[in-house]
């Protein structure tokens, strides 16, 4: 696990204060209801076909891939998974360009998702993949959850076997050909993942649950940022798509509202390269759920009054 790795670019942290301490003819409403389904399962049946058309990095004829990676078999950090496969779905990642590092389930939500266990042979071979199938100017989002260490000054993820350190990890990284990474980590300490993501000096937005020095609950963070990238509600610009940035906010408000914390324990937010100055999207095919379709299928993010905003400048911690 790497010290604080050098920040490149614009670093942004929550607002101090919020919680990181260790988520015969049919009735009216039916007939409501069914339309509401429908709906959502049409948007479902159009994701992957938009993602083909649409470019994940802005890029005409740019693709998008995800890669996933849980070394916890825990309910808590397999229903992460399960939640950002989902979400991904919808935001256009088709199930073929998606990559899975987790313990097996005994149902697969999504089979057409290449997995393999959370192990470094597994992230070899997932990577191997990606190298092979990416071309310059792809978008590649990584997920990280599980468990999170800090040993001699080095942020880890934990990994079914073993650990691999956030400098490592993005050394792997940063062989692929992407044009835009969207990191997003939720485990403990996830800000060192944060810092070393910016630090490739390439076009990169990271977003992590705390800084690299602490411990943190995922739940009230990662799950609302995961509801609010697909839920129209969270388009608070009403630009027609929601932003990395908009859906941080839903989740640092969720901890925020889960209870206290000290404000060396917040959220962090960073960007380098092209991709800071300005919102980001998840990916450029990005279909989103309309509100009450998404609330009647329950992926609506939680109702917020006012979300916090992003602090100005360019504060790091």
């Amino acid at each position: 696990m790497s010290d604080r790795a050098q920040r490149a670019g614009r670093t942004i942290t929550g607002p101090r204060g919020w919680f990181s301490k260790r988520d015969g003819g049919l009735l009216p409403a039916t007939a409501t209801a069914v339309l509401a389904l429908l709906g959502l399962l049409a948007l479902l049946a159009v994701a992957p076909a938009a993602a083909q058309t649409a470019t994940g990095s802005g890029q005409s004829g740019a693709a998008q891939y995800a890669l996933i990676v849980n070394g916890d078999d825990s309910f808590t950090h397999n229903y992460n998974v399960s939640l950002a496969l989902a979400s991904l779905q919808q935001l256009g990642y088709a199930p073929q360009d998606t990559f899975v590092l987790a313990p097996a389930q005994s149902t697969a939500a999504a089979p057409a998702v290449w997995r393999q266990a959370a192990s470094e042979q597994g992230l070899r071979q997932a990577l191997a993949r990606l190298h092979q199938r990416m071309r310059p100017g792809d978008l590649l989002l990584v997920y990280l959850t599980g468990h999170g260490y800090r040993m001699f000054g080095h942020t880890s993820l934990g990994l079914q076997s073993g650990a691999i350190t956030a400098s490592e990890l993005m050394h792997q990284l940063a062989e692929l050909p992407f044009g835009k990474l969207i990191l997003i980590a939720d485990q403990c300490y996830s800000g060192g993942f944060a810092s070393a993501a910016v630090a490739l000096g390439r076009n990169v937005v990271a977003v992590a649950s705390t800084d690299d020095r602490h411990e943190v609950r995922c739940e009230p963070f990662i799950r609302p940022l995961w509801l609010a990238a697909v839920a129209a509600e969270s388009d608070a610009n009403h630009d027609g798509f929601v932003s990395v940035e908009q859906a941080f906010r839903v989740a640092v408000d969720g901890l925020r509202r889960a209870g206290g914390g000290t404000a060396e324990e917040a959220p962090r937010f960073a960007t380098s390269g092209s991709c800071a100055g300005h919102e980001n999207r998840f990916s450029a095919a990005a279909p989103m759920a309309p509100a009450d379709t998404a609330r009647a299928a329950g992926l609506a993010a939680p109702a917020a009054a006012a979300p916090a905003p992003l602090p100005a400048g360019n504060g790091s911690r």
